[in-house]
Formats: structure tokens, C-alpha cells, sequence
């Protein structure tokens, strides 16, 4: 189980933001929806074998750090970088959604366009989960906040990501920090496609890709969370 303090600071912070968006959800079936997302994860997790160092709780583990303090160097307000740390640690759960077959998670070699596709899907289902709007969570609870700061973590401020293509100030913020820390997780740990990079030249890759595919100020901000420690 969550611990208590954690717990009750997310879903005040989850009812009131869902509020202010119009959906007015009860304290209640905000705690029943977090524990069923809670349980979904935890039992997605024991179906995922490790493999030549992916721990994928160790991911989500060091991607919810990297977004709290990401957000406090960028001067976000608790409330705010509590939701973002709670997405960041769903934001990939719709990786575990039938429609996403393992094989194509664990091919060696290039995908196909076809397997592509079916790959960026992901963010959907893992908006659909977290929403309750798949059959792993059906509710009528909606957290509309995380389940769209989830489902954008794949959008790049020039327009070239996915699902949406969006661009520039389109972008969630709180998307726009997991985008970040999610590539750096992926450029520094092993897959069945590449071997980890070094911590120097992955930033170096993060400070490359400014303007394009990331934004420069929530950059800065990562690299000093990974300099500093927080």
C-alpha cells in the first residue's frame, strides 16, 4: 500500500485539479481509482522479467525523482510537481495492454513501420488506464490531468512526435519534463537494441536536441537535477 502522507497529499491534489478542470470527482472514488491504478501497476510489474539490467520499477522509480525535482528547478508550485511525479510513474503503463504484443517489445533488431505504430499506441492505453477508460480500470473516476500528461510524453515541441503532433506551448508542461527523463532513462540503460550510454553523452544528446525535440529551459533544469541530486 502507498504510504499515508504521500497518499493523501496526491489525491487532494488530484480532486482539486480535476475540479478546477470541471470534473467533479469525490474524495472517495479518487482513493478507490488510485488504488486501482496502484494494483494494476504493481501487478503488471510481476509479469515483466528483467532483462540484462531493465528493471522497469527501477525506471519508474529514478523517472518520478527526476520529475519532482525537475519541476522544483523550474519553480512549480508541490501541488503541481506531486501530479507530474504520479504521471511520470504511470506514464508507461500502457506498455502493458494486450493490444501491444511482448515480441515487439523485445525485438533485437529495427522495427517494422507497421510495429511502430502499434508501439507509439502506448501513451493511448496508458492514458485509457489511468482515465479508467479501459477494461484493466473501468471507472467513472477520470483523472483527465495525468492521463493527458501521460499520454503526451511522446510530443516534441517541432511538431515530429506522437500521437498528436504537437507543438511548441501545446505540450504539457509536466509532459514536456517525463518526455525528457524518459530518454535519458532509455539512452543510459540497456535494450534489446543498444547498449547504455554513458551519463556525459546522453546529456550531451538531451543539449542537442534543444528547440527540436525538447524544451531548452526544462533541459538546463534536468541537467542539474542529475548534477546535483535535486
Amino acid at each position: 500500500m502507498p504510504q499515508d502522507d504521500y497518499w493523501n497529499a496526491l489525491i487532494n491534489a488530484l480532486v482539486e485539479k480535476e475540479q478546477i478542470l470541471g470534473n467533479r470527482i469525490e474524495r472517495k472514488e479518487a482513493q478507490d481509482h488510485y488504488l486501482s491504478l496502484y494494483f494494476v501497476r504493481a501487478e503488471a510489474l510481476k509479469k515483466i522479467e528483467k532483462r540484462k539490467g531493465h528493471d522497469p520499477i527501477e525506471h519508474g522509480r529514478q523517472t518520478t525523482r527526476y520529475a519532482y525535482y525537475t519541476g522544483k528547478r523550474i519553480g512549480l508550485p508541490k501541488k503541481e510537481r506531486i501530479l507530474i511525479e504520479y504521471a511520470a510513474e504511470l506514464h508507461d503503463i500502457g506498455k502493458i495492454d494486450p493490444r501491444i504484443p511482448p515480441d515487439i517489445w523485445d525485438k533485437n533488431g529495427s522495427l517494422t513501420p507497421e510495429e511502430r505504430k502499434i508501439i507509439e499506441k502506448h501513451s493511448l492505453y496508458s492514458k485509457e488506464i489511468i482515465t479508467g477508460k479501459s477494461d484493466l480500470t473501468a471507472t467513472k473516476c477520470n483523472f483527465s490531468y495525468i492521463g493527458d500528461l501521460a499520454f503526451y510524453h511522446h510530443e516534441r515541441p517541432d511538431g515530429s512526435g506522437y500521437i498528436c503532433r504537437l507543438k511548441s506551448d501545446e505540450i504539457p508542461i509536466g509532459s514536456a519534463i517525463i518526455s525528457i527523463i524518459d530518454v535519458y532513462n532509455a539512452l543510459t540503460h540497456w535494450r534489446p537494441y543498444k547498449e547504455p550510454w554513458p551519463q556525459e553523452k546522453a546529456l550531451e544528446e538531451l543539449v542537442r536536441n534543444k528547440g527540436t525535440q525538447f524544451y531548452p529551459d526544462i533541459v538546463d533544469a534536468f541537467i542539474d537535477v542529475i548534477k546535483t541530486g535535486s
